[in-house]
């Protein structure tokens, strides 16, 4: 199937693996405006993968800020307990 459309092209590019379409890219095979639509899709692609890498940092390093309070807060209240 030879999409005629960017939907077509965008429907095909979202059921193909990345690395196919950058080594068809690399070998020109695509059309002019087909090659707009693809630069486009694989920016995007990019920008939504780096979204999510920072995200998942984000929760790590608060998961790891949340371990270490509670290993300074437990010591604590651990002793505080103790002496009442």
């Amino acid at each position: 199937m030879v999409p005629s459309n960017p939907q077509e092209l965008l429907e095909e590019l979202d059921a193909t693996q990345e690395r196919y379409v950058k080594k068809k890219l690399a070998l020109g095979g695509y059309a002019d405006w087909q090659r707009r639509v693809v630069e486009h899709w694989l920016s995007e692609r990019t920008v939504t993968r780096q979204e999510a890498e920072m995200r998942s940092k984000a929760f790590w390093t608060r998961m790891r800020v949340g371990i270490a309070a509670a290993g300074l807060l437990v010591p604590l209240i651990w002793h505080f307990l103790k002496i009442s």
